[in-house]
């Protein structure tokens, strides 16, 4: 009787976290946007004549240089943020390299 009534008083709330945890798990999995799962290189999902490509090298690629930015970072600050929000917005487009810029290209001939 006691021994059983102390059990559940102790039980009752680690069931109530191990559930709050589970409710937080799953809504954390829920709130990642697929696009944000990251593809390989070369993917499929982005083939280099689709119209998808296309549009990304016109909103994303186009922008860079006068955006001047690198890989992970830009010169203007607005543009670090314009960037992000069209890399996730494309997905599998942004694992694949953007073009070289001319500029780019005759650093590369040297």
């Amino acid at each position: 009787g006691v021994y059983c009534s102390l059990v559940l008083k102790r039980a009752i709330p680690e069931t109530t976290k191990m559930m709050r945890f589970i409710q937080v798990v799953l809504a954390l999995l829920l709130a990642v946007p697929a696009s944000a799962v990251k593809l390989e290189a070369g993917s499929e999902a982005c083939p280099d004549d689709s119209s998808e490509w296309a549009r990304y090298k016109t909103i994303v690629c186009d922008m860079r240089e006068a955006c001047g930015c690198s890989e992970t970072l830009c010169e203007q600050d607005w543009c670090n943020g314009y960037m992000r929000k069209w890399k996730r917005e494309f997905g599998a487009c942004s694992a694949k390299p953007c073009p070289l810029t001319a500029a780019e290209a005759a650093k590369v001939q040297g």
